[in-house]
């Protein structure tokens, strides 16, 4: 079964050099966190959103709502690294990129 918290999250562009941006949708509302780690598993990162809640239309309950990050990544060290989605601590996506 499909878990309650179906999403998307792209990263591009892929390589990175100075600018990322995350883009990810799922169920309206709710804070989403956000981690970079390093191969070695080291966090680099942290940050969180919020999805907003998706307006009421008939029929429509429980919609799922986007958001685009833009992500800072010029100070990191060249390497891969992945970004992990979080919603109420719990690991729902990951997602790696290059760093040039």
């Amino acid at each position: 079964s499909k878990s309650s918290d179906d999403f998307t999250l792209l990263l591009y562009p892929n390589p990175a050099s100075e600018e990322l941006q995350v883009y990810f949708s799922g169920p309206a509302g709710g804070e989403r966190h956000f981690r970079i780690l390093d191969a070695q598993g080291r966090e680099w990162r942290r940050f969180s959103t919020r999805l907003p809640a998706s307006p009421d239309v008939a029929g429509h309950a429980g919609r799922s709502s986007e958001v685009t990050l833009l992500v800072e990544v010029g100070e990191l060290p060249a390497g891969v690294y992945y970004l992990q989605c979080l919603r109420q601590g719990t690991v729902v996506g990951v997602e790696g990129f290059v760093k040039r």
